[in-house]
């Protein structure tokens, strides 16, 4: 009986699956076209996110740049101001140094010491003695 029932039936009972794999198939076309669609605007939102960072990065490395130039130009600066005053500080050591042995040497002049002890205590040259010879020998503390 069921066998005869199918039998009979047998037309209409493949039309209907027929028709079901055609509407499943359908259905399923839809889901996975909507599940692209979805992800396709994920991966654009995603696309735009990187592209806005890698721009924002991009900025940031050219200022970071920019900032160092601008401090490798100042420590060049700073480095030359530096290496000047060391000059000038070793000048004026030289100086302050000479104004000392002068002083030295004048002090050994009014106390009577001959030239080549001053020449030898000092280190002045002879002309220098010579000339502090002339305008302090005479000197007495």
């Amino acid at each position: 009986m069921f066998y005869d029932f199918i039998l009979t039936k047998f037309e209409i009972i493949i039309f209907i699956c027929l028709a079901l794999i055609v509407l499943f198939s359908c259905l399923i076309f839809y889901i996975q076209n909507k599940f692209i669609d979805e992800t396709s605007q994920k991966l654009d939102n995603l696309a735009n996110t990187l592209s806005k960072n890698n721009r924002e990065f991009a900025e940031y490395l050219k200022t970071l740049s920019d900032v160092i130039e601008s401090n490798r130009d100042n420590t060049e600066k700073l480095s030359f101001k530096i290496s000047t005053l060391e000059k000038e500080i070793s000048r004026m050591i030289n100086i302050k140094g000479n104004d000392d042995m002068l002083s030295y040497a004048i002090e050994l002049t009014r106390s009577g010491e001959t030239k080549d002890s001053i020449k030898e205590k000092t280190g002045l040259n002879e002309d220098e003695i010579e000339t502090i010879y002339a305008y302090h020998r005479n000197l007495k503390d």
